[in-house]
């Protein structure tokens, strides 16, 4: 080849266009995504850990990918921002302090949800000291900021995933005994745990336990119960016997008309084509 037909030939190389670059359509990723609480240390929770589980059911793998662009903290891909509200019980009154903070902490910057091994990330954070409280109730709203879901064929673009809120009861240590014989020993901690610590089944009776000892229990103790009311139920209604015994009723006579409610049966299916 002739130095001119050469030059003709890099000249006509030099002008094509390069292949476009392949664009993966926007869509939503199927990515299931919970959050879990723990106190580290036991107790009223201190310091805090939390983990966050990415899990699919798609035969596909699911890369999560941090794009999160932020020149001030280059090495956090991804962020998971974590919205932490608190509420500290002393147990001794019937009362609550509440409190909230943001915590931003570094998620992932790539891995990998797969069917039946999901992509794990777990933190930790702190919460001031718990000195002289008995029940510490943490509530957390979380999201992810800055992260791609990515399959073969697709990918999210970008994605602020936002996580279940959950809620964690972190109490001191329950002293032996029953609820009855810490309310006939009189002992604060005592009441006050054993009626928090009650699973859920056994609310009901823990609450009836507690509205009936109200007048016979001298104080400090029945600060305890007014206490103990306070953080099984929400209600604002301090240390007033007449007030408490006067919703419990209202409470019980409206789970009488619930029980008492007629059922309706539900209507038979309708015939599909195609059955058996």
């Amino acid at each position: 080849m002739s130095a001119a037909c050469l030059a003709m030939a890099l000249t006509a190389l030099a002008c094509e266009s390069p292949p476009p670059a392949v664009v993966l359509p926007l869509v939503a990723v199927p990515v299931s995504a919970r959050i879990q609480l723990a106190a580290l240390d036991g107790g009223p929770a201190v310091r805090l850990a939390t983990r966050v589980t990415l899990s699919t059911t798609e035969v596909l793998p699911v890369e999560v990918v941090g794009i999160r662009s932020d020149p001030t903290t280059p090495d956090e891909a991804s962020v998971l921002d974590l919205d932490v509200t608190w509420t500290d019980f002393e147990g001794a009154e019937p009362r609550s302090l509440g409190h909230s903070e943001r915590f931003i902490v570094p998620f992932v910057k790539s891995g990998v949800a797969q069917a039946g091994a999901p992509l794990v990330v777990e933190s930790v954070v702190s919460l001031p000291p718990a000195e002289k409280v008995l029940a510490r109730r943490v509530v957390v709203r979380a999201r992810i900021i800055g992260i791609d879901l990515r399959q073969e064929t697709c990918h999210t673009g970008g994605t602020l995933l936002p996580l279940p809120v959950v809620t964690l009861e972190s109490l001191a240590e329950v002293p032996p005994g029953t609820l009855a014989q810490h309310l006939q020993s009189l002992s604060v901690p005592g009441i006050f745990l054993s009626a928090a610590s009650a699973p859920a089944d056994r609310r009901e009776g823990t609450l009836a336990t507690l509205i009936e000892a109200l007048p016979a229990t001298p104080e400090p103790a029945r600060g305890a119960v007014f206490a103990a009311l306070l953080y099984l139920t929400g209600e604002t209604h301090g240390r007033d016997i007449y007030r408490w015994s006067t919703w419990w009723k209202a409470r019980a006579a409206a789970n009488d008309r619930r029980q008492a409610a007629p059922s309706h049966p539900t209507a038979p299916a309708a015939p599909t084509e195609g059955g058996l």
